[in-house]
């Protein structure tokens, strides 16, 4: 099988953890006033103490929280599925249209302002698109002190590795950026794997991230990484395309198993009758629908009207290197 070299890379930087030591370094600053940035966190239902804890929601490219989250399962099913969770989503700015470096801030800021009010002292992450392989890895790189308030990150139709297709943020996202190449730096301590208990969920059909069939750009080193069709998820039948994987029960099915049970999921604890539509099936709602269909068209707009970058941003400075282990002699 045939690795990128960002990949490979990642694993040479494991190794390399493993003998050097660890300097920890404080979070990078924030840019954005906390008041701001917490103003962008909605939990529709509240937060009522579930046993659960809190699940934060993370949308993509061109869309908002409730766009993004309102119709589906995570917010409609999940609060009183299990153990029962609080659901709060955040929504980016400039529909996440922007510099990533900056909307990834809001990420980090609402994982430390929500973990004190979770009921497990913890937050997990269920992020689509940008807002799952960009904005929480970034996040969890650049802002370490968080990781520890995280109980488990779960990416739906991730750009781990970037997309070759066309992107709104000014290729930021897109394969060989120089944004890319730094989450993916083979320093350890970087995005280039999974920083915390992490599940990858994909679809082999998606028109929008890739690639997936070949090398998938969803696929993140240390993480539990499965494609709806894979043959021990729910095989070839399974059917979703990028958008549509919000509503997808299988992957909505493969989420209930890594929250319940913990991230990297494990197979064993998933329920194939989310294969058949026969569990989590949002799709038959029809009010559901039309909210989903609503979000897809603003989201398609949304990507032609919002803020758009000529050019790919400069990296940060703050940013260029790895906060949390970079090796350092303080002798």
């Amino acid at each position: 099988m045939l690795f990128r070299p960002s990949v490979a890379l990642a694993l040479v930087a494991s190794a390399m953890a493993l003998s050097m030591p660890a300097v920890l370094i404080p979070d990078a600053p924030y840019s954005v006033a906390a008041h701001l940035m917490e103003a962008t966190i909605e939990c529709p239902a509240g937060i009522a103490g579930k046993k659960g804890g809190i699940v934060l929601l993370v949308h993509g490219t061109g869309s908002t929280g409730p766009q993004s989250w309102a119709a589906g399962p995570y917010v409609n099913l999940l609060p009183d599925m299990g153990a029962g969770y609080d659901v709060c989503y955040v929504s980016l700015p400039d529909f996440s249209t922007g510099d990533v470096q900056r909307s990834s801030e809001y990420v980090a800021y609402g994982v430390q302002y929500l973990a004190p009010k979770s009921a497990t002292g913890r937050v997990s992450i269920i992020g689509h698109s940008q807002g799952g392989g960009v904005n929480p890895q970034h996040a969890l790189t650049y802002w370490p002190s968080i990781q520890k308030l995280v109980s488990g990150y779960i990416a739906l139709a991730a750009d781990f590795q970037g997309t070759l297709l066309f992107n709104t943020q000014a290729n930021e996202a897109q394969d060989g950026s120089n944004y890319m190449k730094q989450q993916n730096s083979p320093l350890p301590g970087s995005g280039a794997r999974a920083l915390v208990p992490t599940t990858s969920i994909y679809t082999y059909t998606d028109d929008i991230v890739q690639p997936q069939l070949v090398d998938s750009t969803s696929v993140l080193p240390g993480a539990g990484n499965h494609a709806i069709q894979d043959l021990d998820v729910c095989g070839p039948s399974a059917v979703a395309e990028h958008f549509t994987l919000i509503m997808s029960p299988q992957a909505f099915g493969l989420v209930f198993a890594a929250l319940e049970h913990g991230s990297p999921v494990d197979l064993s604890k998933f329920d194939k009758a989310y294969c058949t539509y026969t569990k989590g099936n949002m799709l038959t709602n029809s009010t559901a629908v039309a909210g989903f269909a609503d979000g897809v068209v603003a989201d398609s707009n949304q990507n032609g009207d919002a803020q758009k970058i000529e050019k790919e941003p400069l990296l940060q400075a703050s940013l260029t290197i790895p906060f949390n282990v970079f090796p350092l002699n303080l002798n």
